[in-house]
């Protein structure tokens, strides 16, 4: 997502400003594997999600951690309207907000190369985003999209809503399994990574993928579904008010011009997909593009946001601290 002069000028400010500090004597780190399962129930017409993430992080550095930082942005929208308990290694344990976004679980005694499973329910009610939210986690003309909406391993902090603001470390796999309250059209997910879908029209959906910084989702009843193959990976477009043709010669044009120029994109397949939103900002996430409604056959939008899948969904920069080296 493009970042505005102010905005990224705004980022200059020293960071102590707007981080909160990890408190002294406590360790933690994002020297992790992690992987996250996720379990979701759908009601489109209440754009109610009912959820529960299971992370499983091993500990790969020297440090003996107590607690993790989890960040959660849709909680500084006012649309988690209900959280937990939550429960690592089986047993409940006093998680606290640290900052609007910043979760802090505590941990027990984690030596290198040792393994926890943390399990959070929660649920989302989301509305019409404003600004640069309209493209992540939001509700509109029927639409629902789901970026940057669960809880992910991050730094603490609270700066959500400049630039793509989110700082996550790569996973091994993230999984959803995906049911709706009422049946829907198989192409009505779209999502990177679709391992099952109804064969017409049915209730569940899961979608794994594996080594990115994060997943999203889009979830649309009216959505026609357009594909290319691009050397060797599966291109698909998720449209309703355009024809996907046009959105996806454009995108394949980009893959093909960018992995000469960068390298092979390194995953099976590549997502489009139209959000709700007319206008704000267009969304980039490993695997998966959200396209605004007035963006979705601009080239300079559409390759603007292919070039996110090198930089930085694979190179994987501080997007608070280096908002260029992405941009």
């Amino acid at each position: 997502m493009p970042v505005p002069r102010v905005l990224a000028l705004s980022l200059l400010l020293p960071l102590g400003l707007v981080l909160s500090p990890t408190p002294a004597g406590a360790a933690t780190t994002t020297n992790l594997a992690q992987r996250y399962d996720i379990t979701a129930t759908l009601d489109v017409a209440a754009g109610r999600l009912d959820a529960s993430v299971t992370l499983t992080v091993t500990n790969q550095s020297s440090l003996t951690l107590d607690h993790l930082n989890l960040s959660l942005v849709p909680r500084a929208l006012g649309y988690v309207t209900a959280f937990g308990p939550v429960e690592v290694n089986g047993g409940r344990v006093e998680a606290s907000w640290t900052t609007g976004i910043n979760l802090r679980v505590p941990l027990p005694r984690l030596e290198h190369e040792a393994t926890a499973t943390i399990r959070i329910p929660f649920t989302l009610e989301i509305g019409r985003s404003p600004d640069a939210f309209t493209a992540r986690t939001s509700a509109e003309n029927g639409v629902l999209s789901f970026g940057q909406w669960f809880p992910i391993v991050s730094t603490e902090h609270d700066v959500y809503g400049l630039g793509d603001p989110q700082l996550s470390f790569t996973a091994d796999a993230i999984r959803l399994d995906l049911t709706t309250t009422t049946p829907l059209g198989r192409n009505a997910v779209a999502c990177p990574g679709l391992r099952r879908a109804p064969r017409i029209s049915g209730t569940a959906w899961t979608c794994v993928s594996n080594d990115v910084r994060d997943f999203s989702f889009v979830v649309n009843p009216r959505f026609e579904l357009t594909q290319r193959t691009v050397n060797g990976v599966d291109l698909r477009v998720y449209t309703e008010t355009v024809s996907g043709g046009t959105t996806a010669d454009l995108a394949a044009e980009a893959l093909i011009g960018l992995s000469e120029a960068f390298g092979d994109y390194p995953w099976p397949d590549l997502v489009l997909a139209e959000v709700g939103s007319g206008g704000g900002f267009s969304m980039e996430y490993p695997r998966m593009i959200h396209l605004t409604r007035g963006k979705v056959t601009d080239p300079y939008v559409v390759f603007h946001e292919v070039a996110h899948q090198w930089f930085y969904a694979q190179l994987g920069n501080d997007q608070q601290r280096e908002p260029w080296l992405d941009e």
